[in-house]
């Protein structure tokens, strides 16, 4: 059978039709990894397979998976439960900074999960041919610090954090952890495990891990591994193994660049002695914060090799590429750190807020009758650059308010991904307005609530198409979709 791919074709469909695999991505030792559409909703999505490569084979006919040999079947089903075991328990988890799955099932004598579509790179990426900047690899850390705080608070081990485990989302910046394979569930009074499967990465795993120790662990031994990862952006190594740190292998300085606040927390986290550490993830958060006030521009932009990140996938998933398949919904306006991305055009009039006027890019603009009292402290700007909550860089037009944030009933702000005209309040983009993609693939008309889509009709400008309802995190929640014709296609109800 070495003839058959070890993976599926593109264009096959799993669950009678539900999903088509448009692309393979990659393969590990224990799965396949896929870029997938929800062939209803023509969304994006990501599909992990499970395949142990050394002991599977796959039928050319059926795509149906076997185990080589029948001594070797018990073991391939613990994994494979093991595997079930990682989708469910990322099912529980709802946190903009972990990778969420949407379904799972067996199929194919083997089993699938069903993730978000994550469009970037990881960690390890970013700093394979030079050390980030200190502050930058702040940002990311502190960021998979919350989602990692998140994991903890549910009784949950992660036990394989490193670079490679962590995919920055392009263009948000957004951190997202993934490959929860080595998941554990623990009991937070006396840290014992329920599971006894575990693998680990070397420098990034702690003494207790690499000794076997599978009974017994804390979230000191996932602080370990985010003092690691930390080092291996700083230093763009990755530390010494746990082992070789016991028998006397010294861990290398960083540069001297590195503040002494950030150096002492780092230190810290990799303490072979893991009752050394800190003990809980919001120590270490407390650490680093008092690094990042050490920094001299707190305003910190997401840094992208761009050329790269348009050629090259992650570990898990890549932007769409050239194959000409339809344009999808796409994942990048469905968590909330992203959509404060979009960018609105008004398509009727909309009274103004007090004291507000508008400013339209292009040079066009509209007044309102407003008093002196309410015009002070506001004024217009023309292309300003902000950047907001998540990091991300837009140019805006319009009025600001006394506090200088982006205040106009009638505001643009222009982004890498697209462009927003409508309601800015506060800063933020609640209101009415139109966002619409740059490379004009979705088209979103109505209200957004805090930069998220509220209310409206969602575009599928390929072939015309819509979606027309509320919205729940920017995905369709509740209404119908239509083809061009208005002819109806589905209903979708909570």
């Amino acid at each position: 059978m070495s003839n058959i791919p070890n993976h599926l074709a593109c264009g096959s469909l799993l669950q009678g039709g539900k999903y088509r695999i448009v692309r393979f991505i990659a393969a590990g030792g224990f799965g396949c990894t896929y870029e997938a559409e929800h062939v209803m909703l023509r969304k994006r999505m990501a599909i992990k397979e499970f395949f142990m490569q050394d002991y599977c084979n796959r039928e050319a006919d059926t795509c149906h998976v076997t185990v080589g040999t029948q001594s070797m079947l018990e073991m391939v089903n613990k994994y494979k439960r093991k595997f079930i075991d990682e989708a469910r328990a990322l099912s529980e988890l709802h946190h903009d900074g972990i990778v969420s799955v949407s379904d799972v099932f067996e199929e194919n004598g083997t089993a699938y999960f069903v993730m978000e579509y994550v469009s970037g790179h990881t960690l390890g990426d970013l700093c394979k041919s030079e050390p980030l900047p200190e502050k930058h690899a702040l940002f990311y850390i502190r960021q998979v610090c919350e989602a990692l705080t998140y994991v903890h608070d549910n009784g949950r081990l992660h036990l394989d954090i490193k670079p490679g485990n962590v995919i920055i989302e392009q263009p948000s910046g957004r951190a997202v952890l993934i490959d929860f394979g080595a998941s554990k569930q623990y009991d937070a009074e006396s840290g014992e495990n329920t599971t006894t499967l575990l693998g680990y990465t070397p420098g990034f795993a702690p003494p207790e891990q690499m000794g076997g120790n599978l009974r017994f662990f804390s979230p000191a031994t996932d602080i370990y591994a985010l003092g690691a990862t930390l080092y291996k952006l700083l230093t763009g190594q990755a530390p010494p193994t746990a082992t070789e740190r016991i028998s006397g292998v010294p861990l290398a300085d960083l540069p001297s660049g590195v503040s002494s606040v950030t150096r002492s927390a780092v230190f810290r986290a990799l303490q072979p002695d893991k009752s050394k550490r800190p003990q809980t993830v919001r120590e270490l958060i407390a650490l680093l914060d008092n690094a990042v006030r050490k920094q001299k521009d707190d305003k910190v932009k997401p840094i992208f090799k761009v050329e790269e990140l348009s050629d090259k996938p992650a570990d898990i998933n890549k932007p769409a590429g050239e194959n000409g398949r339809p344009q999808k919904m796409r994942k990048i306006m469905t968590m909330a750190g992203v959509a404060v991305l979009v960018a609105l055009v008004v398509v009727f009039t909309i009274r103004l807020l007090p004291g507000g006027a508008s400013h339209q890019g292009g040079g066009s603009a509209s007044t309102a009758s407003v008093t002196e009292e309410d015009m002070e402290g506001r004024r217009q700007v023309d292309g300003e650059h902000f950047t907001d909550e998540k990091g991300i860089d837009y140019a805006y037009t319009g009025w600001v308010n006394e506090e200088g944030r982006p205040d106009d009933e009638h505001g643009t702000a222009v982004d890498a991904t697209g462009t927003y005209k409508g309601a800015f309040r506060d800063g933020k983009r609640t209101g009415q307005g139109v966002y619409e993609t740059k490379d004009g693939s979705n088209r979103f008309e109505g209200t957004f609530e805090e930069g998220l889509y509220k209310k409206g009709r969602l575009y599928f400008n390929r072939d015309g198409s819509y979606f027309e309802g509320t919205f729940q995190n920017n995905e369709p929640y509740e209404g119908d979709f239509y083809d061009k014709n208005r002819n109806n296609l589905s209903t979708m109800r909570p």
